[in-house]
């Protein structure tokens, strides 16, 4: 089922048969862009892939015609996306402040119709580094806008509470011993117990809006350098 490619999907890797052999198999996962309406959040440890998760999801939402608006601290994602019309990026050089940007947003998206396409997704890399009094708000109340948050973070606890349990979790290799605890108990299945062996560039996808059980993923691989 996963890798039935349907419109507005993106091809981000490959169904992993087993993760301490690793595994892979030749079924592609094509992931729904528009569950994206009800948010996600990428969790890993640094140097694991995250922000290149980040950007396969983004070239293939600027592929399928829907809007991007990237906040980059490192220039990870900067330095490897083309310039696109339908793309923004804000290098913020580090720690920044980005409300009255997520204002602009919120002021622009909440006159939109109410619709479950994506629309416009909005991506915050090193999310402990972005500062934002809006960014429950506009969480809570732009998806039914067509709007997607996509963060990026190595701990839960740099993300709000009140928006920790968003629609899809990508949960790359092993954190502290309390975030796999959350992680288990969030996702109440036995194969999380296997987060802690991911290698590099895997994810243990939990999506409850598409798809019913939680299953581990092997990124494609991306062109280096701008793409």
């Amino acid at each position: 089922e996963v890798s039935i490619l349907k419109p507005r999907t993106a091809f981000i890797g490959y169904v992993v048969k087993s993760v301490l052999k690793r595994k892979i198999k030749r079924q592609r996962v094509y992931f729904p862009l528009d569950i994206l309406t009800s948010h996600a959040i990428i969790y890993g440890k640094t140097r694991i892939g995250k922000s290149f998760l980040a950007l396969i999801i983004v070239k293939e939402a600027l592929r399928n015609g829907i809007k991007v608006v990237v906040f980059d601290p490192h220039g990870t994602l900067t330095n490897r996306l083309k310039p696109n019309p339908l793309l923004e990026v804000n290098f913020t050089k580090g720690r920044a402040d980005i409300t009255d940007e997520l204002k602009q947003i919120y002021e622009k998206a909440s006159k939109w119709p109410e619709t479950n396409e994506l629309k416009l997704l909005v991506v915050l890399d090193e999310t402990r580094l972005l500062k934002a009094k809006n960014l429950v708000y506009c969480i809570n109340e732009l998806g039914k806008r067509g709007v997607g948050f996509i963060l990026i973070t190595q701990y839960s606890t740099s993300i709000p509470p009140e928006i920790r349990n968003v629609g899809t979790y990508f949960i790359m290799a092993a954190m502290s011993e309390t975030e796999i605890k959350r992680f288990k108990e969030v996702t109440l299945h036995p194969s999380s117990k296997l987060i802690t062996r991911l290698p590099r560039a895997y994810s243990y996808i939990f999506s409850p809006y598409w798809y019913p059980e939680p299953f581990f993923v092997k990124h494609r691989t991306i062109v280096s350098g701008r793409a």
